[in-house]
């Protein structure tokens, strides 16, 4: 048949999408769509695909994201291109540990790498089994060590390495933060899991802000355009638990 050239604008994928369409029902897969905010023209970007998409019958979408803040402000806010335009499915951010530890010991049976089970249930420990940070300690450990035995003690030192690769960024996203911010992060990369982010020892522990002033610092951290922090239930986490990590040590 036809050689189908290589699409190179997004109205060039929605045409190829729509010519296969025809003949097939399609799913579409975005990955991480939220990433869509750091494009250029992301707003016209944004009310394009929308233009496109709601005129399609044959082709069904699903948009991936694992920031639930920044998914949360494409589809429910008043203004966005793809408000009330889907069906919102929220999934924990964590996998099973057991589940995950099985898939992280079968990747890594390709490699010249071993962990003991020890080792993997301490790196979900440290990712707290975010698929996102657990798959970038387990390819740092990749890079890091060609082969043998990963222990404890390696694996700490690897943390410690991508940390320390990881810091300029992190001093300028601390640094970006207002005081009221700066505290909150403080106290939450610190706090016991017991401790509530609103009680009294919290709050004289860690100085923080009156309740009115701390639920608005809150509320902007989990909104912007990169998150540092997300809610899950009714506690506040930090985003990034290497972020987290590091924040311990200062």
């Amino acid at each position: 048949g036809k050689v189908q050239e290589q699409p190179e604008t997004i109205d060039d994928v929605l045409d190829l999408l729509e010519s296969i369409a025809k003949d097939h029902k399609v799913t579409v897969v975005f990955d991480e769509f939220q990433n869509i905010f750091h494009w250029d023209n992301s707003v016209k970007i944004q009310w394009q695909l929308r233009s496109r998409i709601q005129k399609q019958s044959n082709i069904g979408y699903i948009f991936l994201g694992s920031s639930t803040s920044l998914i949360s402000k494409l589809f429910t806010e008043s203004k966005s291109a793809f408000y009330k335009s889907t069906i919102l499915l929220y999934v924990p951010n964590q996998i099973d540990y057991a589940l995950f530890a099985k898939w992280i010991q079968l990747r890594f049976a390709s490699t010249k790498l071993k962990l003991s089970n020890e080792v993997i249930m301490q790196i979900l420990n440290y990712t707290k089994a975010h698929p996102y940070y657990t798959q970038k300690l387990c390819s740092f450990i990749c890079l890091s060590h060609v082969n043998g035995m990963i222990t404890i003690d390696l694996l700490n030192k690897t943390i410690s390495n991508l940390m320390n690769q990881e810091e300029q960024s992190y001093y300028e996203r601390f640094d970006q933060l207002s005081l009221n911010q700066k505290k909150i992060i403080k106290a939450l990369a610190n706090m016991n899991p017991e401790q509530s982010l609103f009680g009294k020892t919290t709050k004289e522990q860690y100085s923080l802000p009156a309740a009115s002033s701390l639920k608005l610092a809150l509320n902007q951290l989990c909104k912007h355009v990169n998150p540092l922090i997300y809610k899950d239930s009714s506690e506040y986490c930090i985003e990034d638990p290497f972020f987290r990590l590091w924040l311990q040590s200062k």
